[in-house]
C-alpha cells in the first residue's frame, strides 16, 4: 500500500485555489459552500422547553410505554389529544432484544386519555387480524415491564402509575 504525504503548503495552496475558483464563479468561500451542502453545519438544534427551562409540563407522572411500531402515531395522538399529557420522547422503531418496538416516554398530568387508548386498542384488534400488547415501564427499571396493559383495566393502570411512577 502506498502512502502519500501532502505538505501543509500544498493543502493551503489547494484551499486558496478552491476559494478563488468559487469567487470566479460568483460563489462564496469554501466554508460557505460546505454550509450550503449540509444544512446541519453551523446551525444549532432548537430546544423544546417550557418557561421554567424544563421539557416537562410539571406535576405529572413519568413512565414509558412500549408497543407495536405500526401504531406509533395513533398512540402518540391519543396521549397528547387533551394537551395535559405529553410524549416527551418517542421512537417509532427501536430494537429491544432483537424485536422492533415503538417507545413512548410519557409525562401525564391526568389520565383521561387512558380509557380512549383502551377503546382504540380494542377496535384495532377487532379490525386487524393481529393482536398486540402495550407494556408499561416505570423508571428507573426500563429493562423489564412493570405491567402488560392487556391484563389490567384503565383504572387499575392509572392507580398503579400514580403509586409507583416518579413525579416531574
Amino acid at each position: 500500500m502506498r502512502t502519500f504525504r501532502v505538505s501543509s503548503a500544498t493543502m493551503k495552496a489547494s484551499a486558496i485555489a478552491r476559494e478563488s475558483n468559487l469567487r470566479e464563479r460568483g460563489g462564496e468561500a469554501a466554508w460557505g459552500e460546505i454550509e450550503r451542502m449540509s444544512p446541519l453545519l453551523g446551525k444549532k438544534k432548537e430546544q423544546t422547553t417550557t418557561e421554567t427551562g424544563s421539557r416537562f409540563l410539571g406535576g405529572g407522572w413519568r413512565f414509558t410505554l412500549k408497543g407495536s411500531p405500526r401504531h406509533f402515531d395513533d398512540v402518540m395522538q391519543i396521549i397528547q389529544a387533551d394537551g395535559k399529557s405529553q410524549v416527551y420522547f418517542g421512537e417509532a422503531l427501536a430494537y429491544e432484544r432483537g424485536a422492533g418496538v415503538a417507545l413512548w416516554r410519557v409525562e401525564a398530568t391526568n389520565f383521561s386519555w387512558l380509557p380512549k387508548l383502551y377503546t382504540w386498542w380494542a377496535e384495532q384488534e377487532r379490525i386487524e387480524p393481529i393482536q398486540f400488547s402495550i407494556f408499561l415501564y416505570i423508571p428507573p427499571e426500563l429493562k423489564y415491564p412493570a405491567l402488560n396493559l392487556r391484563d389490567y383495566t384503565a383504572a387499575q393502570v392509572e392507580s398503579f402509575i400514580k403509586e409507583n411512577a416518579p413525579r416531574t
